[in-house]
């Protein structure tokens, strides 16, 4: 079993937890994993050489639409799985409810007082940040908010943007100035979270603070850093499973879709009253 993350070499750990899962549980019902990285998109024709049926089939992070690798396995009838990828006839894929995530972060934020919130976005190729896009805009539209287009910025899932983004939005009036945000991702709330500081500011007292994904690393940041929970390790457990199934023959859905949570700590905190 083949298992291609495209990520994997970068500090965000999103992907190693991925990587990790799909290994439990393919080790759990006795295949073995074999890793290949690419940390490039036009590498996708490079990586489609190396497919041979000497593989039983292969777990795709993040591809990118129309993956050559996709239509290699699908040319040699490999059994295929992608994990965050939009859902496709060519082949199953394992998502989270990314839409319903960036309702909750939006929403809790709401729900303490905040209206002027900023949202640093995923990289714009990745099928999951439109989705978390979608959910930041239309929770406020409902509630009768109407959002600044200036606190709509980019965050690219990286650590540097997230910063560059906050550091862009405090440049901004003070009455302009958001007073809450939400990240794609960990990583970019890590980066805003290094703006906000240097700029003299606190987390929560002067502006709250939601990343995305929950993984260890919202737990080591400080303040500890409320975020969407998508059970990172589980996606790769549910898509090794669904892909051995697939090996096996059963009929799988197109899309497996996984719920989400929010893990409320102390980045997050009521509006300032004044």
């Amino acid at each position: 079993m083949l298992l291609h993350i495209d990520s994997f070499t970068s500090p965000d750990p999103f992907s190693s937890i991925v990587a990790a899962g799909v290994a439990a549980g393919a080790s759990k019902e006795g295949y073995n994993v074999m890793l290949y990285t690419a940390v490039a998109e036009e590498e996708g024709d490079r990586a489609a050489r190396k497919i041979d049926r000497q593989i039983d089939g292969l777990v795709l992070v993040l591809p990118p639409k129309n993956s050559p690798i996709v239509k290699e396995c699908l040319r040699q009838q490999i059994p295929v799985v992608s994990v965050l990828q939009e859902a496709n006839e060519a082949s199953p894929t394992v998502n989270s409810s990314d839409y319903e995530g960036a309702r909750l972060a939006t929403q809790h934020l709401i729900g303490l007082g905040y209206r002027r919130i900023a949202h640093l976005t995923g990289a714009p190729s990745i099928h999951t940040s439109r989705l978390r896009i979608k959910g930041y805009q239309d929770t406020p539209n409902e509630a009768g908010i109407t959002l600044d287009p200036q606190l709509l910025k980019d965050g690219e899932f990286i650590r540097q943007s997230g910063y560059e983004a906050t550091t862009t939005l405090l440049a901004l009036p003070e009455s302009k100035r958001p007073t809450a945000i939400f990240a794609a991702n960990d990583l970019s709330a890590h980066g805003a979270l290094d703006a906000i500081v240097e700029k003299g500011l606190r987390v929560p007292e002067d502006i709250s603070l939601v990343g995305y994904d929950d993984t260890w690393y919202a737990s080591v940041l400080s303040p500890q850093l409320t975020s969407v929970n998508i059970n990172v390790d589980l996606i790769g457990r549910r898509a090794v499973e669904l892909l051995i199934q697939t090996i096996e023959g059963e009929p799988q859905p197109l899309e497996l879709v996984l719920p989400v949570s929010l893990s409320v700590r102390g980045s997050t905190g009521p509006a300032p009253t004044t």
